[in-house]
């Protein structure tokens, strides 16, 4: 996870996709494709300064019609281009943006930067909220706001408060899990699977 003008998203760096030399390799390649069945927003990478390969134009074909947003980057612009990306990707992904950087010395990342932030609709986040990035975060936010929502109810019905006030308690509880004041066991044990820890 990195910030990007102040928006925090969350990277996947995939494997190149190419025809697979054997079975582990294919099981790779097989799973970028999911990874790109469930992105928010794909950044192709391509080398500005090498012949495209008929697993690039592939590539370029299979996310024509894809639901999702694309960016292309073509990298190496401190080199002589061997193909004209304007064409190419025209072509190919009409209306798609693509930037020519140069990973080596900086050039053009700026305005992929911006790019990306405009795509993720950045501007529609107030300058007061905030962002949830773990989703035993948000797991924890929305039991915290049906404890709430639940002792609201019981209160606007003329229950017994002392029932509203289970419901309050569990509402903190939740809230605990985030600050740390109450951890269980069962939420270090996620915790901890999110990490390789080695031996």
């Amino acid at each position: 996870t990195i910030t990007v003008n102040g928006l925090c998203v969350r990277l996947t760096d995939t494997a190149g996709i190419r025809k697979p030399l054997d079975s582990i390799e294919k099981e790779g390649i097989d799973l970028v494709w999911e990874h790109l069945e469930q992105a928010d927003i794909i950044v192709m990478m391509l080398d500005g300064s090498k012949p495209l390969t008929d697993e690039d134009t592939h590539i370029l074909e299979q996310n024509k019609n894809r639901n999702c947003k694309i960016l292309i980057a073509v990298n190496k612009s401190d080199l002589p281009a061997v193909w004209n990306a304007d064409q190419i990707i025209g072509n190919l992904l009409p209306g798609v943006k693509f930037f020519k950087i140069s990973a080596k010395f900086g050039d053009g990342l700026e305005a992929l930067r911006a790019a990306l932030t405009d795509l993720n609709g950045s501007r529609d986040i107030p300058d007061d909220g905030g962002i949830i990035t773990q989703m035993r975060h948000k797991l924890a936010l929305e039991k915290a706001l049906a404890n709430l929502t639940a002792a609201g109810e019981i209160l606007g019905a003329g229950h017994s408060p002392e029932l509203a006030a289970f419901e309050l308690t569990e509402a903190l509880d939740a809230l605990d899990e985030i600050t740390g004041r109450k951890i269980q066991d069962d939420v270090l044990a996620k915790i901890f699977s999110t990490f390789c820890i080695g031996k």
